[in-house]
């Protein structure tokens, strides 16, 4: 029979508890911040079509608002994250105060201030980071296809290949040679070749 380990040791999600609902706030000011960046991106490639100041004072102000909503989702962020290392030292010191001495003295003391410090401190990027970031790491995507798709159709799918992995390998045939057809082995070679004649 296989057995399942949880994401998060029970006693620690009884601890996180209390921080999930602004981690959630976080998350969801940190992947609005990215979706104001997408808006003042969207906002600069209509510069192109219609030069003007109105497209300029809205990539403006989408930036501005997406500079102000990541800060104060990361101020958001450290704050919980910081409040629960709290709260995970004083449950960890608390027990091991309830030990008894012959058992606290078989531990080195190194083991034990690694316990309370570097071990809570080893969980930061679990909680002030990777909430916010695998929330932007699927919204913004997300969003951009759909943009994508919304303005120029299931063609603008094409955009998103690579260049690098359509030329890989193809010898670049030179234009400015007409009568004979030659090439380059490859980008930056510099010898011209018959191409295969």
């Amino acid at each position: 029979m296989a057995t399942t380990t949880p994401l998060l040791d029970p006693a620690v999600l009884r601890l996180l508890r209390p921080s999930l609902p602004t981690l959630a706030v976080a998350a969801a000011g940190t992947t609005l911040s990215g979706l104001f960046g997408l808006a003042a991106m969207w906002q600069i490639v209509r510069m192109i079509d219609t030069p003007g100041p109105a497209p300029v004072g809205w990539a403006s102000g989408a930036s501005l608002c997406g500079a102000l909503l990541a800060a104060g989702a990361s101020w958001l962020a450290h704050a919980v994250e910081g409040r629960f290392e709290a709260r995970v030292r004083r449950e960890v010191a608390g027990r091991l105060l309830r030990l008894p001495t012959a058992r606290l003295a078989a531990y080195p003391t190194d083991h034990s201030r690694r316990l309370v410090s570097e071990d809570v401190a080893a969980l930061h990027h679990m909680i002030a980071h990777l909430p916010a970031e695998a929330a932007t790491l699927v919204a913004v995507p997300v969003c951009s296809v759909i943009l994508m798709l919304t303005l120029a159709g299931p063609a603008s799918l094409l955009a998103l290949i690579p260049g690098g992995a359509c030329r890989g390998g193809l010898p670049h045939v030179d234009p400015g040679a007409l009568g004979e057809t030659r090439c380059r082995t490859g980008p930056g070679d510099g010898r011209d070749h018959d191409c295969g004649r």
